[in-house]
């Protein structure tokens, strides 16, 4: 069944747009409008599939997809795209509301609280406490009160940097070091994460789902 996507007249005017190379502007517009988008602007799709579509080779797809990535207009994980300004676009009577709000409890909870433009952030798995305090507890050997939205942030803020797997490696290290029981706070991570080394991936072979960054 076919859908209808709008993409506004000023869409060429927007000064970010304007900065984009001709390749970079034609996949923009197939992530606002390709056959898979829906009214969140979170959906599942394949960096080959993308390349198939459009006809470009997967090497320059995946590229791109970082450079919107380091531009935080689109985030590619978990086998998802999703296009963080697209909700602000869309519709806003009822029947929209009650689908994107639908759609964003569906979606990976990190992209649902990574898009903007509509106060979705009342539903229950978006009401996480980002002030909550963070520590370590050393009987489970887990932090605790890190949010969702707590993770986009440092996302962001160290953008090429496996959070996920860098957390992974806090935890071990408390672990092992029970004396430092003052650490496990939020300047600690901060700390570790500004002193990692981003890992880059290649560019000519990546396994469906992985993230892009």
């Amino acid at each position: 069944m076919s859908k209808n996507r709008y993409v506004n007249t000023e869409f060429w005017d927007d000064g970010w747009i304007k900065k984009l190379k001709v390749d970079e502007k034609f996949l923009y517009l197939y992530l606002l409008t390709n056959p898979l988008t829906n009214i969140c602007g979170i959906y599942e799709i394949s960096p080959e599939r993308m390349s198939f579509d459009t006809g470009m080779d997967l090497s320059r797809v995946i590229e791109i997809l970082r450079t919107f990535s380091k531009g935080k207009k689109v985030k590619y994980s978990q086998g998802h795209i999703a296009i963080r300004k697209f909700i602000k676009h869309q519709a806003k009577n009822s029947k929209i509301r009650i689908g994107i709000e639908t759609l964003l409890k569906e979606a990976p909870k990190p992209l649902a609280q990574w898009v903007e433009g509509y106060p979705m952030h009342s539903s229950s798995h978006l009401n996480n406490n980002l002030n909550s305090n963070i520590n370590f507890n050393y009987k489970t050997g887990k932090f605790e009160g890190i949010t969702d939205e707590y993770m986009n942030q440092l996302d962001d803020k160290y953008p090429g940097i496996d959070i996920e797997g860098e957390i992974a490696k806090m935890e071990d290290w408390l672990q092992d070091n029970p004396s430092k029981k003052r650490q496990g706070k939020r300047s600690f991570i901060n700390r570790w994460l500004s002193q990692a080394t981003p890992k880059l991936k290649g560019l000519q072979k990546l396994p469906q789902g992985k993230d892009i960054k």
